[in-house]
């Protein structure tokens, strides 16, 4: 993992539930359980959670501007599976906090991402 070590395990868990989505809830809750019992850095549990596209990530309570180390944790918004962590509000209090709306607006529009008035957008 980019932001620290993740045991192989965990690893495993992951790429069950990437592979099978009947593995997704354990796999999330157990993750949840590592960070919240000092088992896991909640980093590493933070980026992981992006990997699978769940906004549980955000409930872990990173600041997106002082908590993420590794910049490479971000492009994780962009993975296909991602689309439940996207629909969430507070994904978009996320990446307006890492100034990436504003960057959209000037520059275009991810794949992904579309305004929806002159302060709104969605993503998908």
């Amino acid at each position: 993992m980019r932001s620290g070590v993740l045991p192989a395990a965990c690893t495993d868990q992951i790429i069950d539930a990437l592979q099978d989505r009947d593995f997704y809830e354990d796999t999330v809750n157990s993750l949840l359980f590592a960070v919240e019992n000092d088992l896991l850095d909640n980093q590493v549990v933070f980026e992981a959670l992006l990997m699978l596209g769940s906004p549980k990530a955000f409930s872990i309570g990173l600041n997106p501007q002082e908590d993420i180390e590794n910049n490479q944790i971000h492009a994780q918004i962009r993975n296909n599976r991602a689309f439940e962590l996207r629909r969430d509000r507070r994904f978009k209090d996320w990446v307006s906090a890492l100034g990436y709306v504003g960057f959209w607006q000037q520059f275009g529009w991810p794949d992904r991402c579309r305004p929806t008035g002159l302060d709104d957008f969605e993503c998908i």
